[in-house]
C-alpha cells in the first residue's frame, strides 16, 4: 500500500475501510502490532449490516528525534466477532522525512536533453 510521509513530531492519519462481506450483521475487533512508533486507533468497529462499509482511522505519532530507521511498518488485523476464522489484514507504512529523503520524495526528476 501507499505510505504517509511526515515531519518529526507530526501526527499522521491512515484511513482504512472495512466492508461486511458476510450475510449477517457483524462487529470486528481491531488490533495493531509491529509498530515502533506510537499509534492510536479504535479497538472495534460495527456492527455493520451485510454489504455496509465504514471508515476508521489510525493515528501515528512521529518521533521528535529522527531514528536510525526513518520508516515504521504496522500490521492491522480485523477479526469478525461472528466467526473468528474470518479476518482481514492491512499494512500501514509511515516514513519520517529526513534531509536525505526529502528531495527524492518531494521533487520530480526532470531530465533535459
Amino acid at each position: 500500500g501507499d505510505g504517509l510521509v511526515g515531519s518529526p513530531g507530526e501526527v499522521l492519519t491512515h484511513t482504512l475501510v472495512v466492508t461486511n462481506a458476510g450475510n449477517t450483521s457483524d462487529r470486528y475487533s481491531i488490533s495493531i502490532g509491529g509498530n515502533q512508533w506510537s499509534m492510536d486507533g479504535p479497538e472495534a468497529i460495527g456492527p455493520l449490516e451485510p454489504g455496509q462499509s465504514e471508515e476508521f482511522t489510525v493515528s501515528v505519532f512521529l518521533p521528535v528525534e529522527v531514528p536510525n530507521e526513518p520508516l515504521d511498518t504496522a500490521f492491522v488485523r480485523l477479526v469478525s466477532s461472528a466467526d473468528e476464522n474470518r479476518y482481514a489484514d492491512a499494512w500501514l507504512y509511515t516514513q519520517l522525512e529526513t534531509p536525505e529523503s526529502a528531495p527524492s520524495l518531494l521533487l520530480p526528476l526532470i531530465l533535459f536533453q
